[in-house]
Formats: C-alpha cells, structure tokens, sequence
C-alpha cells in the first residue's frame, strides 16, 4: 500500500524494542530483516528454514527465508501474534518490519485513509504520519485524495442505487 509516495505504517514494539511495521497487502507473508532481528536482542525460538522457503518478487529476484519466528507485537496495551519469515538484510526493505496478507487477513485489518487510522482485531490504531515536502502534512492529503475520489463515486449513476442493473449487467 503506497499513496502518493507515502506508506501505511504503524508503531509497535517487538520484545520491548520499539519497530515500525509497513503494512503491505501485496506481500503474502510478513517479514523481517535479519539485521532487525540482531537489533531486537531477546528473539527466541528460531527455527532454521534453510532453501526450503522462497521469497519470489522481492526486488526481481527470488530470495531464501533465512528462518521463521513467533513474536507478539505490541500496539498500545494490546498484544497481536504474528509469524514472520526472516530475510537477509541486503534485499534492502524500506521499512525492517513488514505486515503482509497473512497478517492482514488473519487479524481483519482494515486501514482507513480519511483518519489515516487501521483497525487491527477491532481496535483502532494511529499510522505514522509523515510531514510533505510542499509543506501540507500527508494526513491533509491523504484526507482530500479521498474526499475527491469518493464525490467522483458518487457521481457515477449506476453506483448511487443497488437495485439498478450495473453495466456489467446489461
């Protein structure tokens, strides 16, 4: 998920050690770096995953999870567990940490762009809000990308009533 240059991410701590995690649907599993891994000291129960699982479309080229962990990442006082796959350091990920589809679906995550909030297992939780080079924060643009796109939906005649037949139905 990537608008306009900015990214969903959220914080959390991962074993007291505070993270940021981009949230990405396009990414089946999470992950995390091998370097974030050595920054977060009290990672346990490390399993060994050798060649055995790939990594396909992370900068063109497959890569090997060099391991896979359990871990319960703390937003707010609320704990969420999570797997994550770890992958080595020189596949340059923007952000260490990344929540994929696994993550998402499992724990019914829902981001909303006009409060630049996501809702993860019901409860709501700020993005990191970055500041705009041309001086108005992301959040204010964000909030008007997604004013104009919904009056742009509204404006659309077949949308405005259910009952109708759409296009794809005549």
């Amino acid at each position: 998920i990537n608008l306009s240059g900015e990214s969903a991410s959220l914080a959390c701590t991962m074993y007291g050690t505070p993270v940021t995690c981009l949230l990405d649907s396009g990414a089946t599993h999470s992950l995390i770096s091998d370097q974030q891994v050595r920054k977060i000291e009290r990672i346990t129960g490390i399993k060994r995953t050798g060649s055995s699982v790939r990594i396909d479309g992370l900068y063109g080229s497959p890569k090997s999870a060099l391991g896979t962990f359990d871990a319960n990442l703390k937003f707010g006082a609320n704990r969420v567990p999570q797997t994550f796959l770890i992958i080595d350091d020189t596949s340059n990920l923007s952000t260490p940490v990344l929540l994929g589809f696994d993550f998402m679906s499992h724990h019914k995550v829902n981001i909303d762009y006009d409060d630049w909030t996501a809702t993860i297992d019901n409860q709501i939780y700020p993005l990191i809000e970055e500041k705009s080079t041309v001086g108005a924060t992301a959040l204010q643009v964000r909030k008007k990308i997604a004013r104009n796109f919904r009056r742009e939906l509204e404006a659309v005649p077949w949308l405005k009533n259910s009952e109708q037949d759409t296009p794809c139905n005549e």
